[in-house]
């Protein structure tokens, strides 16, 4: 689909960038679920997400998410909000979490 994209986080710059509903750009997005598809990606070690701020929505929303997640072994993301939501689902999914700092660590 497509993704709204807004560049008025902190200071402005490029590492700014995030989706948003009020975004002033849009462009086009595949899920994790496609590009592991796309690449013949079928078991990872590691995946690290770090996606400025639509982890809850992917996790609240995206149900392919869990079996394209479910192939990694650890799992690294910068949780910018509520990470509860996102270490809940990913428990449930078999993973052991901790945070450190800004990321939440989940290992099988």
């Amino acid at each position: 689909g497509k993704v709204a994209l807004t560049d008025d986080f902190r200071d402005k710059r490029q590492w700014s960038i995030q989706v948003s509903d009020k975004g002033n750009k849009t462009v086009a997005s595949k899920t994790l679920t496609e590009v592991l598809n796309e690449f013949k990606i079928g078991e990872m070690n590691i995946l690290k997400m770090d996606i400025e701020g639509a982890e809850l929505p992917i996790f609240n929303l995206d149900d392919m998410m869990e079996s394209a997640v479910a192939s990694a072994q650890l799992v690294g993301i910068e949780v910018h909000e509520n990470n509860s939501i996102v270490e809940k689902r990913l428990a449930l999914m078999g993973f052991n979490c901790v945070t450190e700092g800004e990321t939440l660590f989940a290992e099988k």
